[in-house]
């Protein structure tokens, strides 16, 4: 079986899955799913304590007023320059013709500007699943990054599109018994989330909650049921088996589909590489910036 027909992939923009979490988180309600998965999704929407790492609280005030934290300000120290000054530069030949200088007897009396090296747009897919011994605070030191990262982009002016997967193998039951598949065989479910799309003027607070400390096991959680729901299949009450193969810290540039692409450590034990992620986030707007400056 090749590597793509194993994976399946459910996206849902945020503005509609918002609307699930809210009728279950903020207004109380009960999920309108099938009775199979319905216990699921309400279990995982109102998940609290240690292993998810937030309260019942905080998630009804991110949902409402969007996810708030000093952590995310200051960023002058994190965001790149990645719009730099043009410089007037003066030649034999240019654009421009300098009468006063060719009159001084200066050789170079043409004048040209130099391209402003710019990332026009940056489209982003963030990978987020951990194993279920990994502490809380490491997967909400990440999905905080995260935050970080799509808010100085916002704030630098820069077109964003965001995306977030929670993959897992083996999530959904449609009646085979799945349980004794070993991890990396079977189906690798791809439960993704909109949060924006490109060319779209959003304000960060109004999807910023999908990346606050309830994205995964919480929001994420919810999201894999809601996959299971649209095939008409069972959710795993374990959540799958997760992706274990994924060993390191990633950020890498695609620069054949144009995606800064995230990915984390499945069983990280230690805390979150935040300075050395910064660092590969960095190189990756690099290579972009550098790509749009040779194509312009």
């Amino acid at each position: 079986m090749s590597k793509e027909s194993n994976q399946l992939y459910f996206t849902i923009d945020w503005a509609d899955f918002k609307d699930k979490l809210r009728q279950v988180i903020v207004e109380n309600k009960s999920a309108n799913f099938a009775p199979k998965n319905k216990s699921a999704f309400e279990r995982w929407a109102k998940q609290s304590g240690s292993f998810s790492g937030v309260s019942l609280g905080q998630m009804q005030r991110w949902l409402t007023d969007g996810y708030q934290t000093e952590s995310i300000h200051g960023l002058a120290e994190f965001t790149p320059p990645i719009r730099e000054k043009r410089k007037l530069r003066f030649n034999e030949e240019g654009d421009e013709f300098h009468l006063d200088l060719a009159y001084s007897g200066m050789d170079n009396y043409m004048s040209e500007w130099t391209k402003r090296e710019s990332i026009p747009g940056v489209a982003i897919e963030a990978g987020i699943m951990f194993s279920g011994g990994t502490d809380s605070k490491v997967v909400a030191a990440y999905e905080t990054w995260i935050c970080k990262v799509a808010y100085s982009l916002e704030s630098a002016g820069i077109d964003t599109q965001i995306t977030l997967d929670f993959p897992s193998w083996n999530l959904g039951n449609a009646g085979g018994d799945y349980s004794r598949i070993s991890a990396g065989s079977g189906k690798l479910y791809h439960n993704i989330v909109r949060v924006k799309k490109e060319n779209e003027a959003s304000d960060f607070l109004s999807w910023s909650a999908m990346l606050s400390p309830a994205a995964l096991r919480n929001f994420g959680f919810c999201l894999g049921v809601l996959h299971c729901e649209n095939r008409g299949e069972r959710c795993s009450s374990s959540f799958g088996r997760g992706v274990p193969e994924r060993r390191n810290w990633k950020c890498r540039y695609d620069a054949d589909r144009r995606v800064i692409v995230i990915e984390n450590h499945y069983m990280h034990a230690g805390s979150f590489p935040a300075e050395d992620m910064t660092r590969q986030f960095r190189e990756c707007l690099r290579e972009m910036q550098g790509k749009a400056v040779a194509n312009g």
